[in-house]
């Protein structure tokens, strides 16, 4: 028996296009047979959204993509020893995953200057490194990286109810950001805020985020994380019943971000503005 799908191209574009818009960062995946669609019509749809990566699931689908997205290339599957390496004319376009400790040191030393991402393994258990192991090949680079490593990871432990094994990652961070580095001690921070809303501890965690927001607001070279800083600051006053004090913070990241063409980040803000409602006027 055989199975007809037709496709309502219009509505299908468009919802792509909401979806982009909605979501900064976003990286589509294409692989395998590409649903149906074919790796090279999504990876030429990859190109038409305008976003800057595209993940396929293994490197045997790299050529398939490669001439048809001119981003960077993400593939899922994790790097192995025995894996060959990319075509010269791709590689330096090909973001790895890297599931086990060990294998980093081999794919920096088969591939200097390699990039690369290091996954957490979820519970589903397939692959992917404890967040001990992340936080010790973080750890090796120490400074503003570490603290950053830190602050996703606790995001992420939190997100699993873990919140126990964030709140030592936190405190680990807070300990080790170097007093010179802005950065680092605005992660440390944001770090200590993502456990703190897990807790349901409002003082803390608006507190850290403020405290964020203004060591941030101090280093010009990254006012794209103070845009997405204030716009998790604001989800989190916006939780806590602070709505007026969330509308401040996501009016100041709109109009920051919209100065610098940051049209997804912008969207997001308005996004957040649009779940708070009217303004309350003052009677």
């Amino acid at each position: 028996m055989s199975l007809t799908l037709t496709v309502d191209g219009d509505r299908w574009r468009a919802h792509l296009r909401s979806v982009a818009s909605a979501t900064p960062g976003l990286v589509p995946v294409a692989k395998g047979n590409g649903y149906g669609f074919s790796l090279a019509r999504l990876a030429r749809k990859a190109g038409w959204l305008g976003v800057d990566t595209l993940a396929v699931g293994t490197y045997e689908e790299l050529p398939e993509v490669a001439t048809r997205f001119d981003g960077d290339l993400m593939v899922l599957t994790p790097w192995r020893p025995f894996q060959p390496a990319p075509d010269p004319a791709v590689s330096a376009r090909v973001v790895h995953t890297v599931s086990r400790p060990a294998d980093l040191a081999g794919l920096l030393a088969a591939q200097p200057g390699a990039r690369y991402v290091l996954e957490l393994a979820t519970s589903m258990r397939r692959h992917g490194m404890t967040a001990q192991e992340l936080w010790g090949l973080a750890g090796e680079s120490g400074g503003w990286l570490e603290c950053e490593t830190a602050r996703w990871l606790a995001e992420a432990l939190v997100r699993q109810g873990r919140v126990d094994e964030a709140a030592e990652l936190a405190k680990h961070a807070v300990a080790v950001a170097p007093d010179e580095d802005a950065y680092a001690r605005a992660a440390a921070a944001l770090a200590e805020a993502a456990v703190a809303e897990g807790l349901g501890d409002a003082d803390l965690c608006l507190a850290r985020f403020a405290e964020a927001v203004e060591l941030i607001s101090g280093e010009e070279q990254i006012a794209l994380d103070l845009g997405r800083t204030r716009i998790a600051y604001a989800r989190a006053l916006a939780r806590f019943g602070e709505l007026e004090r969330a509308r401040d913070e996501l009016e100041q990241a709109r109009d920051s971000l919209a100065a610098m063409g940051a049209d997804g980040l912008v969207a997001a803000a308005e996004r957040e503005l649009s779940r708070l409602g009217p303004p309350v006027r003052a009677q």
